[in-house]
């Protein structure tokens, strides 16, 4: 008969069993796909601060609350740093890569972040007889460059984090100030990530800092199915207008949400990419067989001309891009 009630599991898994990142990054690489690194620090941080509570942050009376870090204790710097130059050095810089994510999302008290106690609600805000004297903006910033200095110390060129944290602080132009004082501002990409229906109202060009856009483009594991389109194509067309650089998407890949993936790389790569009711029906005729060069290609765009807000040409012999052959079209290996 199963049991029911929590299981707990000790194991160490195949990827660092086997040490495996290296291999991964390398694999990425050699297929022109970019692997790099999220590494959280003050919010979204459990494991390591619950295994090392001389780095957590503390609650008042000095005790380690096993959830985000003490930014004014000199051992969270030597920890994160060395976890940095470890990843760095053996597994990103032999395969090329010089980017590395730093988090830095959602800033605040959560529950569930405690599994011996996950109804307890954690703040990651240190709140030790050093921290309480500094303004949770100066913890924020001064942790923040310190960061980043470092990796740009090591030889990272592109440093990635989240947008959210420093508009609900308001600290974006004091960001923006403090990294061009040090030199930094041209490293640093902030990712705009939204996944409702309408956009930001701005992602602050005037401020001089690169950006990235984060749509939701699939699988997240308690949200219920559904059709991101929308997000992904107002979030990119958005972007772009405001001199956003580049995309990534947020969640994981599952093949259930195909047509989202082609929605981002359609908005991603071509900047003339018209209306999302023109992808949509691109799409479809690519699922029903009929894309160019394919069983019903020709006819389709021959009868109708060329599609509405759509990018392809109607000639038979038009390459079929790689993000929209058919599932069992295998690629190139």
């Amino acid at each position: 008969m199963p049991s029911s009630g929590w299981k707990h599991l000790t194991y160490l898994p195949v990827l660092f069993e086997e040490d495996l990142l290296g291999y991964i990054v390398k694999y990425g690489r050699e297929r022109n796909v970019l692997v790099y690194p999220h590494f959280n620090s003050l919010g979204h941080n459990t494991l390591i601060p619950r295994l090392y509570p001389e780095v957590s942050a503390k609650d008042e009376e000095g005790e380690p609350t096993g959830y985000g870090y003490c930014p004014s204790e000199p051992g969270t710097y030597e920890m994160v740093f060395s976890m940095y130059d470890h990843i760095i050095k053996s597994y990103l810089f032999p395969n090329g890569v010089r980017h590395f994510h730093i988090g830095m999302d959602e800033v605040y008290p959560v529950v569930g972040a405690d599994p011996r106690d996950p109804k307890r609600r954690v703040d990651p805000w240190c709140r030790c007889d050093r921290c309480r004297g500094r303004s949770r903006d100066e913890l924020l910033l001064d942790y923040v460059v310190k960061l980043c200095s470092h990796l740009v110390e090591q030889g990272i060129e592109h440093i990635s984090m989240w947008h959210d944290q420093f508009a609900r602080q308001g600290t974006l132009e004091v960001l923006s100030e403090r990294l061009e004082e040090v030199g930094l501002r041209d490293k640093v990409v902030l990712h705009w990530w939204h996944y409702g229906l309408a956009p930001p109202e701005s992602i602050r060009p005037e401020l001089g800092m690169r950006a990235w856009m984060t749509p939701m483009h699939g699988y997240f594991f308690w949200w219920v199915y559904g059709s991101y389109l929308r997000n992904i194509h107002d979030m990119l067309k958005f972007g772009a207008s405001q001199g956003a650089e580049g995309a990534e998407s947020y969640g994981a890949y599952d093949p259930a949400f195909h047509r989202e993936l082609c929605c981002l790389a359609e908005y991603s790569w071509r900047n003339d990419a018209g209306d999302l009711e023109g992808f949509r029906r691109k799409y479809l005729i690519h699922i029903r067989g009929g894309f160019p060069g394919g069983r019903g290609g020709d006819e389709a765009f021959r009868g109708r001309g060329r599609a509405r807000g759509t990018s392809f040409l109607p000639e038979a012999h038009v390459p079929v891009p790689l993000y929209l052959r058919r599932p069992q079209q295998a690629l190139p290996t």
